[in-house]
């Protein structure tokens, strides 16, 4: 196996400092990412036993109640909260409140 050393160079606080340009041309790239965003309507509890019991057709009652709002996660971040309704062919969300920037 070759070893090679490799220099590296000494970086000075100035250097580190980021013109205005420069950060309105990262927000333009971060503003063009694409991201999933995750929708949990309910969650319930089950042993491992009713798991593997359930059969197709059996309702799994949440324990959220039907006037609770959905959340809307980015990742395990909440992002906001809604209602969940429907549209021609989709489910959507009416954002009731969003969290802090």
């Amino acid at each position: 196996m070759d070893i090679n050393e490799i220099e590296l160079k000494e970086i000075k606080e100035d250097e580190l400092s980021v013109s205005g340009d420069k950060v309105v041309e990262h927000q333009s790239i971060i503003n063009e990412l694409d991201i999933q965003l995750s929708v949990v309507v309910g969650t319930t509890h089950l042993t491992v036993g009713e798991l593997y019991s359930l059969t197709k057709g059996q309702l799994l009652v949440l324990e959220q109640k039907s006037e609770e709002p959905v959340k809307l996660y980015y990742k395990d971040k909440l992002v906001a909260l809604g209602e969940l309704v429907a549209t021609e062919e989709h489910f959507a969300i009416k954002l009731t409140e969003v969290a802090d920037k």
